[in-house]
């Protein structure tokens, strides 16, 4: 794994190291997270045969020059609750990442909802802290990338990165804080990059 940093205006590379996944992993999205200490963790979410097992978390830190294995825990989400997820790992101030779910077809309340689990003690597994609805529909997911992303309080703030059918003719960054236990619009803005960007990589939102 390769990690650059950002100094005297460019980035610059900061970390080569090794972690302990096999070449070949599949089934499930790689993931960096911040974590108290300043190297990032690496996180797998692996979900092989979500319709039967719940998904399941891997999770290396870095330790004396490479990545090396500290968690693997289950989570608690289930097939009927979440058919169709979209997994996601961000950090937490206890070391743990938080395992996040953005489920954007077959809801209940006919909008994109929102679930998460936390590790609440030492070794323990994953329990559920977080299930919202928000206020974005499961039809924009044709139109760009749904994403939680850490906040101050604890709670995830959730965001959506529109990259086609754009009112600016930019891309838009919308994004939803939970308030009384929904999530509810916080910010519609566009941006100077073009759509036409999102053919030539990835766009990401970051707490602060």
């Amino acid at each position: 794994m390769q990690l650059d940093a950002f100094s005297n205006g460019s980035y610059h590379r900061v970390l080569n190291a090794a972690t302990d996944f096999a070449v070949g992993t599949g089934l499930g999205p790689f993931q960096l997270f911040g974590s108290v200490n300043g190297e990032p963790e690496l996180g797998f979410v692996l979900s092989p045969d979500f319709q039967h097992f719940p998904a399941e978390v891997f999770v290396d830190d870095f330790i004396s020059g490479s990545y090396q294995r500290t968690s693997s825990p289950f989570s608690d989400l289930r097939p009927d609750e979440v058919p169709t997820p979209i997994f996601q790992l961000f950090g937490r101030d206890s070391g743990e990442p938080e395992l996040g779910s953005i489920n954007t077809a077959n809801t209940a309340s006919g909008t994109v909802e929102l679930h998460a689990d936390a590790v609440l003690s030492a070794g323990g597994g994953y329990t559920r802290i977080l299930n919202a609805t928000s206020d974005f529909s499961p039809a924009d997911r044709a139109n760009g990338t749904f994403q939680l992303f850490g906040s101050a309080n604890g709670d995830p703030e959730f965001g959506f990165i529109k990259t086609a059918n754009t009112g600016t003719h930019t891309v838009e960054v919308h994004a939803d804080a939970i308030t009384n236990g929904s999530y509810q619009r916080f910010l519609d803005s566009g941006s100077d990059f073009s759509p036409a960007d999102a053919a030539n990589g990835s766009f990401q939102l970051i707490g602060n």
